[in-house]
């Protein structure tokens, strides 16, 4: 497939995790990184279509601040694909918690091996059922699980040990949460309930960045400080110190916000 085209796939596509499509893009932006003046508009025109999704903004800020846009888009898609946070969020839960968690958070699967935990898990019914049968597919039919609707956010809360949320985007301030996990993370932080907020690669963004990125998500967006945990590719770190961007860079041919639709 022409890397225009595996490009219009990623901006058209609906429901899919946002690390998988900036995986593709990462890919296909490699591809297409022997033609220089075609990589701005493929980046905005991306943007463009998937304006909240956060890798995305990330691929496309470090590819187009590269000298070696192919090497780094190439070292983007490895990072993506060797993101560690599902991993780490299933060691550092403690033994037998009772967990409140987003059905469509991605690190879901990863809890799949820990059956000592009792999940519950809160969301729509596509979103709860692909998530009570990802965790019955884990060790010795994995952890017990119980669906919630999202109306249902205070008796997912009732016992429970902590919750966890997951941020689609992130600065060092802020972080954009789904309309459950926003929720969820309010009710446990008004009922003294620990809140874990897992930010995988690619979601922590500068500044000027996120700010486009979380543009239009009135109510998802929330202080960082609402959360007492943040899981991350490097493990927990507390989040009173604000999230680092790390190596991310502010390119200037992103200095001018995608049009919204």
């Amino acid at each position: 497939m022409h890397p225009i085209e595996r490009l219009r796939f990623v901006a058209r596509s609906t429901g899919a995790p946002p690390a998988e499509l900036a995986f593709e893009a990462a890919e296909a932006l490699a591809s297409l990184a022997r033609e220089p003046r075609a990589l701005v508009p493929a980046c905005r025109r991306l943007l463009e279509a998937q304006p909240h999704n956060a890798p995305l903004w990330w691929v496309s800020a470090h590819v187009l601040a590269a000298a070696d846009p192919e090497g780094v888009a190439q070292e983007c898609a490895r990072r993506l694909l060797g993101d560690l946070t599902p991993l780490e969020l299933t060691y550092a839960l403690p033994a037998g918690a009772r967990v409140a968690i987003e059905a469509a958070a991605s690190a879901l699967a990863g809890l799949a091996e820990r059956p000592d935990l009792e999940l519950r898990l809160v969301g729509g019914p596509l979103e709860l059922r692909a998530g009570l049968a990802e965790l019955a597919g884990g060790i010795g039919g994995g952890p017990p699980g119980v669906g919630h609707r999202p109306d249902e956010v205070e008796a997912a809360l009732l016992g429970a040990g902590l919750v966890v949320v997951e941020a689609e985007a992130a600065s060092s301030r802020e972080m954009l949460l789904r309309p459950v996990g926003a929720d969820l993370a309010r009710a446990a932080a008004a009922a003294g309930i620990a809140r874990w907020v897992v930010v995988g690669t690619g979601r922590v963004l500068p500044e000027p960045l996120f700010a486009r990125c979380v543009a239009g998500a009135p109510g998802r967006v929330v202080e960082v400080a609402l959360a007492t945990q943040v899981v991350g590719p490097n493990g927990r770190v507390d989040p009173s110190a604000g999230l680092d961007p790390g190596d991310c860079p502010v390119p200037g041919s992103l200095s001018v916000a995608p049009r919204r639709r």
